[in-house]
């Protein structure tokens, strides 16, 4: 049988899947969390803590090479403004590929899968895999809600979409026309009773590793975290969102979409119209909006969604502002999607799901879709009203969009409900791994 390295990251999702890949292969569970080693042993499995056995590497020079290859593939490195957390990076990097490079050849390991996030542990394990040439395999959500999650040999890139531009055209369905020929045995999901682990054991790991000074900045860089009083905050919004109750509208005849994001993305991928934040975004669409109403004597309302794990990202003293623009916090987003004539957005992946239901798309940012004959994009803000009147009439190219679709579900998908596992989307997966 063949030696799998398993990276945790999504507990409950990576207990599962592991478990069910115990049928055709042996499991190694590795953790760069202390919270993530805790769940694994609350439920029985083994796992191994990696960030015990980091040492303390002497300070390596960072030439343009590094930061332009493998160092820049680490988004935390490409954001960093301080040449002191970017050395820190630069040694925990070296420090982490190191063991692992040792841990896979010792343990002999034919695959590792790992979420598909940039990461330390993440890049350094894609990193060691190639030292040793064994075959990676990345996780990530399906770009198709509900019915794929994301595997693959190759991280998604998501914001390059020249690159995007290049594939389809190089694009060749008969490379795709073998797939799904897998000779596996099927096998039932393994019946698994997740366990929490008690807040007794958490409040003594907690203290144990992250508030130790021993640990602590290894895994505030491993895996970037809000400051505490900040993601308390952002905890504490979402519960409060989640308890607010559906809201209860008519949707009007004609009206434009702007889903929401959070504010941290406008930061992290380019940013050509130098949106500041979402409200800041709100403004933009509703003055185009109503610039466009008003030359070409259209009618449209706006709408504007909030996004469930970002919300309150819009003040109430913006909204009071505004009363002309219908603001929601909780509505079905394949209602809205069925029913608008256009959505805009800087880089939602809404505005996927949105071409997929033959919408005209207007986007501001950066994201894989964002190809010519799919959406449409303004060369400045002033041209905004006008492109999005054009969209309006000028529906996604059918032929580019299938292209897409075949390319993402043979390439990067798998037929699975993240959410909702089945034994046939965890067989799916299992396939997808052992071809």
């Amino acid at each position: 049988m063949k030696n799998i390295l398993y990276l945790i990251s999504k507990k409950k999702f990576d207990i599962v899947t592991g478990n069910y890949l115990k049928n055709y292969a042996n499991i190694i569970f590795m953790a760069s969390d202390p919270m993530d080693w805790l769940f694994c042993k609350a439920n029985g499995e083994d796992c191994v803590a990696a960030y015990r056995y980091l040492k303390k590497t002497p300070d390596i020079n960072i030439v343009q090479s590094d930061k332009e290859n493998l160092l820049a593939r680490i988004e935390q490195f490409r954001l960093s403004r301080s040449q002191k957390e970017c050395l820190d990076i630069a040694n925990l990097f070296k420090s982490y590929t190191d063991f692992l490079t040792d841990f896979i050849q010792k343990e002999r390991i034919d695959i590792c899968i790992t979420r598909d996030r940039e990461t330390i542990d993440s890049v350094a394990l894609e990193e060691a895999a190639n030292k040793t040439r064994s075959q990676i395999f990345f996780l990530s959500s399906g770009r198709f809600r509900g019915e794929t999650i994301g595997l693959a040999t190759e991280r998604f890139n998501f914001t390059n979409y020249k690159l995007w531009e290049q594939k389809l055209v190089e694009f060749n369905k008969k490379e795709f026309d073998k797939c799904g020929n897998n000779k596996l045995p099927f096998h039932e999901k393994n019946k698994i009773n997740i366990r929490t682990p008690s807040k007794i054991w958490e409040f003594i790991t907690l203290l144990q590793y992250n508030w130790n000074p021993k640990y602590r900045k290894n895994l505030r860089l491993l895996r970037p975290r809000r400051p505490f009083l900040t993601g308390t905050q952002h905890r504490l919004k979402k519960k409060r969102a989640q308890k607010l109750p559906p809201d209860h509208i008519a949707l009007p005849e004609l009206f434009i979409l702007l889903p929401l994001q959070g504010n941290e993305i406008l930061h992290q991928v380019k940013n050509p119209f130098h949106v500041q934040d979402m409200q800041h975004l709100t403004g933009i669409v509703i003055d185009a909006v109503t610039v466009m109403n008003r030359c070409f004597k259209t009618n449209f309302k706006l709408i504007v969604k909030e996004h469930p794990s970002r919300p309150f990202v819009i003040s109430k003293e913006f909204e009071r502002e505004n009363p002309e623009v219908i603001f929601l916090k909780k509505y079905d987003m394949n209602k809205l999607l069925d029913a608008t004539s256009l959505l805009v957005t800087f880089n939602s992946l809404a505005g996927f799901e949105a071409l997929l239901k033959n919408k005209p798309v207007v986007m501001l940012g950066p994201l894989f879709y964002c190809i010519p004959g799919l959406v449409h994009r303004p060369k400045n803000l002033d041209e905004l009203p006008d492109v999005m009147h054009t969209a309006l009439s000028n529906p996604p190219d059918e032929i580019i969009l299938n292209k897409l679709v075949c390319y993402l579900k043979n390439v990067y998908e798998v037929k699975a409900n993240r959410k909702n596992l089945d034994s046939h989307g965890l067989y799916n997966i299992a396939c997808k791994i052992f071809s």
